[in-house]
C-alpha cells in the first residue's frame, strides 16, 4: 500500500472519530453575545457535555426525539439548548443554539414581574385562570402540540373550552447573568426538556473578537471550568 493512501486512511479515521464525539459525546459552541458576560465572554469557544441530561438523539429530522441516560437540569447549572421560540426549523436541534443558567425547575415556583409561577412538568394539572391563560396558550401551541385559542377570555383547546390541562413536558426557566439582559425565559418562556442539548462544562478558547489575529487572547482563560451557581 502507498504511503500516501495510508494517510488518507488515517485521516479519514480520525475525521470519523470527531464526528463520533460531536454527535454522541461532546460539541464545541462559540459564544456570540453578552448575556452571560459575568460567566462567559463574547468569542469563548466552549465545550458541552452532551451526556449532564442524558443523550439527545442526533439527527432527529431522521431518528426523532429520544434521550438515553436521562438526568435532570440541576438549578444553577450554564444549559445549552434550541430556541423555543424559534417556528422556521420544525426539527428542534436545527434552531439556533442559546446559552444561559437554570434558575427553576419542573415542579418549582418563582415569582416573575410580581406573578408567581408554577413550573409545568409531565402529569401535572394547572388551572386555567385570567394570570395564566395566555402563557397556556403560546405554550400549548409552541411545545404541547395542541391548536389553541383564546377567544372572549375563554381559552380553547381543538375548539373545545379549556378549564385545566395536564401537561406532557418537563420545564425549564433560563436567565441570563447580565441582570439588564432580558432576552431570556423572561422573552422566550419555558424551555422544554427536548430542546436540552447539555450542559456547558468548560471554556477552552477565548479571545476578543474585536481585536485582530496577534491580540485580544485572554489566556488565563482557556479550559476554564464553568461552575454551577449555587445559592
Amino acid at each position: 500500500m502507498k504511503k500516501w493512501s495510508i494517510w488518507i486512511w488515517i485521516l479519514l479515521g480520525a475525521m470519523f472519530v470527531v464526528w463520533l464525539l460531536h454527535c454522541f459525546a461532546f460539541s464545541s459552541y462559540v459564544m456570540l453575545s453578552s448575556d452571560m458576560k459575568n460567566t462567559l465572554l463574547p468569542g469563548e469557544r466552549i465545550i458541552v457535555n452532551k451526556w449532564s441530561y442524558g443523550l439527545r438523539t442526533p439527527y432527529m429530522s431522521l431518528f426523532g426525539y429520544h434521550r438515553w441516560g436521562e438526568r435532570s437540569i440541576q438549578r444553577g447549572d450554564v444549559v445549552v439548548f434550541n430556541n423555543p421560540l424559534e417556528q422556521n426549523n420544525k426539527t428542534i436541534d436545527k434552531k439556533d443554539i442559546f446559552i444561559y443558567r437554570c434558575l427553576a425547575g419542573p415542579g418549582d415556583t418563582l415569582s416573575v414581574d410580581s406573578i408567581k409561577l408554577l413550573i409545568p412538568y409531565h402529569g401535572c394539572s394547572i388551572t386555567v385562570n385570567n394570570t395564566n391563560r395566555t402563557l397556556l396558550c403560546n405554550m400549548l401551541n409552541l411545545h404541547e402540540k395542541k391548536k389553541a385559542i383564546i377567544r372572549h377570555d375563554t381559552l380553547f383547546v381543538d375548539n373545545k373550552p379549556l378549564k385545566s390541562y395536564i401537561f406532557q413536558n418537563d420545564y425549564y426557566w433560563m436567565v441570563s447573568d447580565n441582570a439588564s439582559n432580558i432576552s431570556d425565559s423572561h422573552y422566550f418562556g419555558f424551555v422544554p426538556f427536548n430542546h436540552i442539548i447539555g450542559r456547558a462544562t468548560f471554556i477552552w478558547f477565548s479571545k476578543d473578537n474585536q481585536k485582530n489575529i496577534f491580540n485580544g487572547y485572554r489566556w488565563n482563560r482557556f479550559f476554564k471550568t464553568i461552575k454551577p451557581y449555587k445559592e
